[in-house]
């Protein structure tokens, strides 16, 4: 999944800036940079919107017990609460300002806050030319360390990242002196920096450009569009299922279950083309002695296309032509010899026996003319069993 990563300072203040962007196909390495309209910006399959850290500031806020509890089901109260809270810090109407929160403690929350109207122009802006933004994140993160950042923009800015939030101030000798007191862990400073930051600390001084300071902003989980600026909910689960598919398809972690899921759908399919083998195997036999057993049981059928249903029509056939010759052989008995009584009637195959039949020897061969004449073979075993083989009724 294509990520395409946008910086907005520029877009805050001017209606047709150029946009400093990145572009990163698996959000860790970069494929293209460059300064550009936002009509002439790549496509991706996420745009993320980075705020400058001059526009956001930071602030822990601890919430009464009543409104925490009930922070997430009612956002407006939170956000009223929020500015109550704020009140002194912030000077400014509730209205024009946009409220970002965050887990912070247990009993506290951070809050970040920035001008609403300067980022809905600018998201606008991005959204009229076909490149909606799907996340919001600050340039510059809260950090566990202590960091200093030494920006080099129009307005030189060093910047001090910490656990409560993000402090900017303008690159004077003053607030460097400032931010040193706080025994930053790392300074990281842009090329027109370091010689400035090497001038006025002792520690390393690492380099970092622009666009590795965006691409390191897009891995940020603070998304600042929440509330007015949140998309909806069912865009934002599209997003985290994407993304959450994108890092098991494309990140470096989940290479080793990429490779084994993969072994794992290939031994399938090489499974189950052997139990497909086998199934037709074994069907295929089947339907050779289906075919088998027709012609040995009906030798006359000598061409076999559908085995049991040629086998049930010939069954029929042969069923039908018992009967009429049972039916025959009955009415010759009864005309033959009416007082004549059977004990039972046996099929086998082709022949039936009449079983229990005593008649006196001028009836037996006066019987057995008439069904030799009604094309009936009649033999006379003892005990009285006669054996009917039906010839051309």
């Amino acid at each position: 999944m294509s990520t395409l990563i946008v910086d907005l300072t520029a877009a805050l203040h001017s209606p047709r800036p150029e946009l400093l962007h990145v572009l990163s196909q698996d959000g860790v390495s970069l494929s293209r940079q460059g300064r550009c309209t936002a009509d002439m910006l790549p496509s991706a399959t996420e745009v993320v919107g980075v705020l400058p850290a001059s526009t956001l500031s930071w602030h822990v806020v601890s919430l009464p017990p009543s409104v925490r509890r009930h922070a997430g089901r009612d956002p407006a109260r939170l956000r009223a609460a929020l500015f109550g809270l704020m009140e002194e810090q912030l000077l400014d109407d509730p209205d024009a300002c946009h409220l970002a929160t965050f887990e912070h403690t247990d009993d506290a929350l951070l809050v970040a806050v920035c001008q609403l109207a300067p980022v809905r122009q600018a998201l606008q802006l991005l959204e009229t030319q076909g490149c909606p933004v799907t996340r919001l994140v600050p340039a510059l993160s809260p950090t566990a360390q202590l960091t200093l950042h030494a920006l080099d923009d129009p307005q030189a800015q060093v910047v001090l990242t910490h656990p409560h939030g993000v402090l900017s101030l303008p690159a004077t000798d003053s607030a460097w002196r400032f931010m040193l007191t706080q025994t930053p862990l790392r300074v990281l400073a842009e090329a027109g920096q370091v010689a400035p930051a090497q001038q006025k600390t002792s520690l390393t001084v690492e380099l970092q450009t622009p666009a590795q300071r965006l691409l390191a902003a897009a891995s940020s989980p603070l998304n600042l569009a929440q509330h007015s600026l949140a998309l909806s909910r069912r865009m934002r689960w599209q997003k985290r299922l994407g993304r959450a598919l994108a890092d098991v398809w494309q990140t470096r972690a989940w290479r080793p279950a990429r490779v084994a899921l993969g072994l794992l759908v290939g031994i399938n399919l090489l499974g189950v083309g052997w139990l497909a083998r086998e199934e037709n195997a074994a069907l295929k036999a089947k339907h050779t002695q289906s075919a088998q057993l027709l012609q040995a049981t009906f030798p006359e059928v000598q061409l076999v296309v559908d085995a049991p249903l040629q086998m049930a029509r010939s069954l029929a056939l042969l069923q039908q032509g018992q009967s009429a010759h049972l039916k025959l052989a009955l009415d010759t008995l009864a005309r033959t010899a009416p007082e004549a009584r059977l004990s039972g009637l046996v099929f086998s195959g082709p022949e039936v026996r009449w079983q229990g039949l005593s008649l006196d020897a001028g009836q037996t061969r006066s019987l057995q003319a008439a069904l030799k004449a009604a094309g009936v073979q009649a033999e006379v075993l003892a005990g009285g069993d006669w054996v009917l083989r039906g010839g051309s009724p």
